[in-house]
C-alpha cells in the first residue's frame, strides 16, 4: 500500500478510495460490458467502406483488451473473417491490375495462354478466398448476436 500511495498526488490513498478504484475496474471488465463493447466494435466495421478505413476498423476491434473468453473468441473470429476478406480483395485488385496490363500489351485480346494462365489462376484463387471470407461473416454476426442479444448486429 505504501508504494501505491506514495505514487499518487499528495502521497495518500484511503482504503475506501482504493476499493472504489478496484470496483470501477471490475465493472469496466464485466463479461456483459465486454460483450457490448465487442458487438459495438463489430458493428463499426463497415464492409462497404474503402479497404484502408476497414483495416483501421478491424485493427481497433483487434486491439480491444478483453478478459472474457466468449468475447475474445467472437472478436478473434470477426477479426479473422474481416482480415481474410481484406486480403482477398487486395489479391483481386492485384489480379485486376494484371488484367489491365495484359489488355494494354494485347489490345486485340490475343494474349498468349502462357501469360494468361497465371492471371486466371490468381483470379480463381482470389474469387475462392473472397467466397471463403464472406462465408465467415455470417458466423461472426451470429456469434456476436448470441454474445450480446440485446444489441442489434446489422446484416451487410
Amino acid at each position: 500500500m505504501a508504494r501505491i500511495t506514495s505514487a499518487l498526488p499528495g502521497g495518500r490513498l484511503s482504503w475506501l478510495s482504493l476499493g472504489a478504484l478496484f470496483w470501477l475496474l471490475a465493472c469496466e471488465t464485466s463479461p456483459e460490458r465486454e460483450a457490448m463493447l465487442v458487438v459495438e466494435y463489430i458493428e463499426a466495421v463497415d464492409i462497404g467502406a474503402p479497404s484502408e478505413e476497414r483495416q483501421t476498423q478491424v485493427d481497433r476491434l483487434h486491439s480491444l483488451r478483453l478478459f472474457s473468453e466468449a468475447a475474445i473468441e467472437v472478436r478473434e473470429l470477426c477479426v479473422r473473417a474481416n482480415r481474410a476478406l481484406l486480403r482477398a480483395e487486395a489479391e483481386q485488385r492485384a489480379v485486376s491490375r494484371s488484367i489491365d496490363a495484359l489488355s494494354m500489351r494485347y489490345p486485340a485480346g490475343d494474349a498468349p495462354d502462357r501469360e494468361l494462365a497465371p492471371t486466371r489462376s490468381q483470379l480463381a484463387a482470389s474469387n475462392e478466398a473472397i467466397a471463403e471470407a464472406r462465408a465467415l461473416l455470417p458466423e461472426c454476426r451470429d456469434r456476436a448476436r448470441r454474445l450480446a442479444p440485446s444489441r442489434r448486429v446489422p446484416q451487410p
